[in-house]
């Protein structure tokens, strides 16, 4: 089986196992290690990464953002592109592909840190490069993420052209490309332009695709992408077991990052129906899968969003002993989680400040602020 279709199925552990005896081989390692949720390992494969050629150089640098986006460690990725920026390195690239798939994902990546007129100028040349390759899913690709910063950045004109391009495209490729996840995507925009009754049929094409070739890995990333839609769309109950298909193929990939994403999913529906008791519970599960990666990130995460589950559902005892671990974990490894302090705050108004601390049983005062 090739590699592109080991990934496309999910057998991720097959392909961690292999011997990197070649720059395709190496690369598909590094992904596979990154979806097994294995970060130090994905990392230090990327890095040993030997390219020849402009693309392969790229899907290094790609392959090291993937493996440190999948656990979180986006401040590693933004210094990352900054690098990249600041060598000049970019300018350098003669193979259009290639420097469209960089340019996007630098462009992705600034959006993510609100750094929206970088992401403009990333993204506006993402697209001309697109425009050029007549390349419809590229072209989708960027315009999604060129819409969010038009609109964020209130370039009103532009937001309305941009717009129009993008659900022509959307169009287009809902209706012509066998890839699940461009279908996706384009149902994604649709759904986002309001036009569902274009977006629903997407949605069940890319998953009807996906799972008729057995690819388990899409087909997950597909019903989770379609379970956001129908709980937008009020069907709650749908909703969820649709994320519960979701994270049922995941688990058995052993793709615990994506796991992980979908069970906090499962967990933000449920709270959402009303359901909090129900919404801790599932985060218990989510803490769990994390602690096993040994990721300090993916860990602090988890439980800072059960620490905000439990206080919205008025457990303050539950929510504070997530927070200690929070705490512990940060003076283990002589970090400061950024989310003590706001959750802190959030303890503070369901108690007074004197009590919070009492009940946590250490005094955060000086080392977090209020």
């Amino acid at each position: 089986m090739e590699l592109t279709e080991m990934l496309k199925t999910g057998r991720f552990g097959e392909l961690a196992a292999l011997e990197p005896t070649d720059f395709a081989v190496a690369h598909a390692r590094v992904i596979a290690l990154s979806r097994l949720g294995k970060a130090d390992e994905a990392r230090a494969a990327a890095e040993k990464l030997e390219p020849h050629t402009e693309m392969e150089s790229v899907q290094a640098v790609l392959a090291l953002l993937d493996a440190l986006q999948t656990v979180g460690r986006h401040a590693e990725m933004l210094d990352t592109i900054r690098r990249l920026r600041d060598s000049g390195s970019v300018d350098k690239i003669t193979d259009e592909t290639a420097l469209f798939d960089l340019v996007s994902k630098r462009g992705e990546i600034e959006q993510m840190f609100e750094m929206e007129n970088m992401a403009y100028e990333s993204l506006r040349k993402a697209f001309e490069i697109a425009h050029r390759l007549g390349d419809p899913v590229r072209m989708l690709i960027s315009l999604q993420g060129l819409y969010d910063t038009v609109t964020a950045t209130h370039r009103e004109e532009e937001s309305g052209k941009v717009g129009v391009g993008l659900l022509k495209i959307a169009r287009k490729v809902a209706a012509e490309s066998d890839a699940p996840e461009a279908i996706v995507r384009a149902a994604e925009a649709l759904g986002s332009m309001s036009t569902d009754d274009e977006a629903e049929p997407a949605y069940l094409r890319a998953v009807e695709v996906a799972r008729q070739n057995g690819w388990k890995w899409l087909l997950a990333n597909a019903l989770l992408s379609y379970s956001r839609f129908v709980e937008f769309n009020g069907v709650e109950d749908s909703a969820l077991d649709i994320t519960e298909e979701a994270c049922l193929i995941f688990r058995e990939l052993a793709a615990i990052p994506a796991l992980i994403m979908a069970t906090d999913q499962k967990a933000m529906q449920l709270a959402n129906s009303g359901r909090g008791a129900d919404a801790v519970t599932v985060m218990d599960t989510v803490i769990e899968e994390a602690a096993k990666l040994n990721d300090v990130f993916l860990t602090v995460s988890a439980l800072s969003k059960a620490v905000s589950l439990a206080f919205e559902d008025g457990e303050l005892d539950r929510g504070l002993a997530y927070l200690r671990r929070i705490i512990d974990i940060g003076v283990e490894k002589g970090i400061k989680p950024p989310a003590v302090p706001v959750l802190l705050r959030e303890a503070y108004r369901l108690e007074q400040r004197t009590i919070v601390h009492e009940k946590l049983g250490v005094s955060v005062e000086d080392e977090f602020g209020d």
